[in-house]
C-alpha cells in the first residue's frame, strides 16, 4: 500500500467528520464547561483513529458506524482504523 499524502490524510479526516459521522458532529454539546469533542485522526500508512468524549457515544460506536458506511465507499478505500 502506498503512503498517504499530507492532502489525502486531511481529505479523509474531512469526509469522516463531515459525511460519516455528519449527526454526531452537528449534536456535539459547545456550551461552555461542557464541550464536547469528535476528533479524526489519520497517518501516512492509511490507519484511523477516532477518539470522542460525547456523551451517549463512544469510540466502539464509531468505530462500527465507520466500519458499516466504509463498504462501497471509493473516498474510504485503503483506510483502515488503528
Amino acid at each position: 500500500m502506498a503512503d498517504k499524502t499530507e492532502s489525502e490524510q486531511t481529505n479523509i479526516g474531512s469526509h469522516v467528520r463531515n459525511v460519516v459521522f455528519a449527526d454526531e458532529v452537528a449534536a456535539l454539546s459547545t456550551i461552555a464547561g461542557e464541550e464536547e469533542s469528535l476528533s479524526v485522526a489519520s497517518d501516512y500508512l492509511g490507519i484511523l483513529e477516532f477518539e470522542t468524549n460525547k456523551s451517549g457515544t463512544t469510540v466502539s460506536d464509531l468505530n462500527a458506524k465507520w466500519t458499516a458506511h466504509k463498504e462501497g465507499c471509493s473516498d474510504c478505500t485503503g483506510w483502515r482504523l488503528l
